[in-house]
């Protein structure tokens, strides 16, 4: 599966932190699921990003 957009994931979070709205509302409204929601707002918090990060083995 392709990762999401950078644009789409700052939308998430901003609905989140920004608006206000419940995890739940957030992944309603973007059609996402809500450990999805809740994985972005903690990586933004921690790493102050939300660039996708590399998928597979570490070689």
């Amino acid at each position: 599966m392709k990762a999401y957009s950078v644009d789409l994931r700052e939308k998430i979070v901003a609905a989140h932190l920004a608006q206000k709205l419940s995890i739940r509302t957030v992944a309603a409204r973007f059609s996402v699921s809500k450990s999805l929601v809740q994985k972005l707002v903690k990586q933004q918090k921690t790493e102050g990003h939300l660039q996708a990060k590399k998928r597979g083995k570490p070689q």
